[in-house]
């Protein structure tokens, strides 16, 4: 309930809370614009909260997944070796 009051400040129905106060339940002695202003600040910092929360855990999940794409792409290249060697040791063996 309070997010929705909190949604409807911040989107700009500060005439429809003036005329409806009891609806939109303000703090006393603050205006929509007040509580507006105390919203945004409120979400920016929480914003803020989030944007560093996905930035570390982006970079944990760089640093796991390096190593593994090394190995993986090591693990390519030895079967594509050993898809070339083996014909040809074949043929080897073959002559003799």
């Amino acid at each position: 309930m309070r997010l929705l009051i909190a949604l409807d400040v911040v989107r700009g129905y500060a005439a429809k809370v003036e005329g409806q106060p009891e609806r939109f339940a303000l703090p006393p002695g603050k205006s929509p614009g007040a509580v507006r202003k105390q919203l945004e600040a409120m979400l920016e910092n929480v914003a803020g909260a989030y944007e560093r929360d996905v930035e570390g855990k982006v970079a944990r999940l760089t640093t796991v997944l390096s190593p593994a794409i090394i190995v993986l792409m090591a693990l390519i290249v030895v079967f594509i070796v050993f898809s070339v060697l083996q014909p040809i040791l074949d043929m080897q063996n073959f002559v003799q």
